[in-house]
């Protein structure tokens, strides 16, 4: 980490622009590999993206992966910034590359913000059911999240709602073991899935909950009368 890839990142604009005028380097990469671009994608200063891409004695590479094979678009949708992703999408931004687990933008927008998402389902960037890191699904990973608005967009576009990750998890396994009693809530009053349904370790979402530290999502289920006989 050079200083001003550490002041973009944490959205110190006046202190970027400072180390630029002082001839700071625009075009180095941190040991993770990840650029100018990376750093304020994740800071959302969108401002000093379009500086940056304006530079042409920059050139920073707009679609160059980390070595978690990320790009500056797929931190900017991770990171909900929405404004930075649609200047990194102008500037001809690739939106079909994963990164190195097979994650998908659309996975890694399930983390960030729901309009991202959006974009992407509306544009048919990629396959809703798409399989990522541990087989996940968009959807999985937003059960997991607890993206409640996230959630809802993706079972109202068609997204299978019965698919489980590599250790058998459905929606509703990783909603309990995020702890989000909201989402929780939403899947069984919707009889999305079946609360007695186990993963393959055996264990349904009651025998999750229980395991679960803090316990508000099992106290929820013991308050519906699941798990008593």
């Amino acid at each position: 980490m050079t200083p001003v890839l550490l002041a973009a990142e944490h959205g110190y604009r006046d202190i970027t622009e400072l180390l630029e005028s002082k001839g700071a380097d625009l075009s180095v990469v941190d040991d993770s590999g990840e650029n100018i671009l990376h750093k304020l994608s994740v800071s959302g200063q969108v401002d000093l993206v379009n500086h940056v891409l304006t530079q042409k004695s920059v050139e920073p590479n707009i679609n160059r992966k980390s070595t978690r094979g990320r790009t500056p678009v797929m931190t900017a949708a991770r990171c909900g910034n929405k404004k930075v992703f649609d200047v990194l999408v102008k500037n001809g931004a690739d939106l079909t590359l994963v990164d190195a687990e097979g994650n998908s933008i659309l996975h890694l927008a399930c983390e960030g913000a729901v309009d991202i998402v959006k974009y992407l389902l509306s544009n048919n960037i990629v396959n809703i059911n798409a399989r990522g890191h541990l087989n996940r699904t968009p959807v999985l990973i937003a059960a997991v999240r607890g993206n409640r608005g996230t959630f809802e967009l993706l079972m109202k576009q068609g997204a299978d709602m019965l698919l489980v990750d590599d250790d058998g998890n459905n929606i509703l396994h990783l909603a309990v073991r995020g702890e989000h009693v909201d989402l929780v809530k939403h899947i069984l009053e919707n009889r999305i899935v079946d609360i007695t349904a186990q993963n393959n370790h055996g264990l349904n979402a009651m025998e999750i909950a229980k395991e679960n530290s803090p316990k508000s999502v099992y106290t929820f289920l013991l308050s519906q009368g699941f798990g008593l006989k």
